[in-house]
């Protein structure tokens, strides 16, 4: 049930997405259109008119700059109409030229919104360096995030999340977001910048039942192929996995089994100290 509701959703907002860029596409056809009309009415007849009549318009490079400042504003001052018909014709452009400004206006409003869409559905590529760069997506990316941002020396620090997911995960201004689908490569790490990331983390998918760290595995390999320089953290399911990762350039290597497993020992031990220091650590960092 939740997955159907969430596939409609989807494709509603990528539904919406196509919606707005149609319309984008018919304003600025429906704008050059119509201004060139504008336009070609308003140097016609203010050449039929002025030129050579009035002794402001004395060639046709007059004649279009008085047009474009009229559809533009009002017109500076600096060049009038005399003539009758050059007067009804310059009040034509001005009343034209309100019908133009509120179809720039459509049309700067849909850009817009097409523009956030491919941002919170990650489309777009996000030019930034020295940031902290988020390989994948799960439960404790949001907290990583919060305590990144909570950290007095990454405070307003730049995080690009790049995960398999349909849109942005948090909405934060310093968080942006790539998306890609199926499987990672090179390019779309480098549409997150991550060539330029001072650090880079790659969290592990829980959803993945099977070979959750080969994945893992290959998208440290593709990290470090991309960025030789950055720090690469890893987390790790299987134990088993850690010298993978080792020879796919992971600087850290954190086994989510191995911390719940020692904490557990302790416990069992009776080292309640040890656990609520390892606690406390992990809480202040």
């Amino acid at each position: 049930m939740f997955s159907t509701l969430f596939r409609e959703l989807r494709y509603s907002v990528f539904t919406l997405l196509h919606f707005f860029h149609r319309v984008k596409v018919k304003l600025m056809l429906k704008f050059l259109g119509y201004a060139g009309s504008v336009f070609t009415f308003g140097v016609v007849g203010i050449s039929i008119f002025e030129l050579h009549t009035n002794p402001a318009f004395q060639h046709i490079g007059d004649v279009i700059y008085y047009v474009i400042s009229t559809m533009s504003t009002v017109g500076f001052g600096d060049k009038t109409s005399i003539t009758t018909g050059g007067r009804i014709i310059t009040v034509m452009m001005i009343l034209m030229s309100l019908g133009l400004i509120a179809l720039f206006s459509a049309l700067m409003a849909a850009l817009f919104i097409e523009t956030k869409l491919r941002e919170e559905m990650g489309m777009n590529p996000i030019k930034t360096k020295n940031h902290i760069l988020l390989i994948g997506w799960n439960m404790k990316g949001r907290k990583i995030i919060e305590r990144l941002h909570n950290d007095p020396h990454h405070k307003g620090t730049e995080v690009v999340i790049i995960a398999d997911l349909d849109n942005k995960p948090i909405q934060d201004d310093a968080v942006f977001f790539v998306r890609y689908k199926n499987l990672l490569d090179t390019q779309m790490l480098l549409r997150a910048s991550a060539d330029t990331a001072q650090k880079i983390i790659v969290l592990a998918n829980y959803e993945q039942k099977f070979g959750a760290d080969a994945f893992t595995t290959t998208h440290c390999m593709l990290a470090r192929k991309v960025n030789p320089e950055a720090q690469i953290i890893v987390e790790m399911l299987n134990i088993h996995a850690r010298e993978y990762f080792e020879i796919a350039g992971a600087n850290d290597i954190i086994g989510v089994g191995e911390l719940g497993g020692l904490m557990i020992t302790e416990a069992c031990l009776g080292n309640q100290s040890d656990v609520l220091a390892v606690l406390d650590k992990l809480k202040t960092g």
